[in-house]
């Protein structure tokens, strides 16, 4: 990656597959330890954050096929994403949000004012022409 630019596949992979900062950082917990099987009260327990809302995250990122569930449980939840792509994403992000975090923030932020306002400009009033 060059010095201060998002590369685009690291972009692409946010707009479509991260949709807030705490569901970044579960991803990349679980991607440092790809070994280890997580559940939600582990998840919750490292990064400080409720339990509930690691469960979400965890199914989201299960859905969005980064995810696989335990064989001995569907409460664990170990980082295998399903394509060779997805993983060479996920380790771009990793390396941008070493490096650029804030851009990075910036990216998932602007993400869904932008869905809000289309959504919102569906709604706008406007005069005939």
């Amino acid at each position: 990656m060059a010095a201060g630019k998002i590369s685009r596949e690291v972009e692409q992979f946010i707009h479509e597959k991260i949709h807030s900062v705490e569901q970044l950082e579960v991803l990349l917990l679980l991607s440092r330890t790809p070994e280890k099987e997580w559940g939600p009260a582990e998840v919750s327990q490292e990064l400080h954050i409720q339990p509930e809302s690691a469960a979400k995250r965890l199914f989201d990122l299960h859905a969005a096929e980064l995810l696989i569930l335990s064989q001995t449980s569907d409460r664990l939840y170990r980082y295998k994403p399903a394509t060779s792509a997805l993983e060479s994403a996920v380790r771009g992000l990793a390396e941008a949000y070493t490096v650029r975090r804030v851009s990075v923030i910036n990216l998932i932020f602007a993400t869904p004012r932008d869905h809000i306002r289309v959504f919102s400009d569906a709604f706008r009033i406007r005069k005939e022409d």
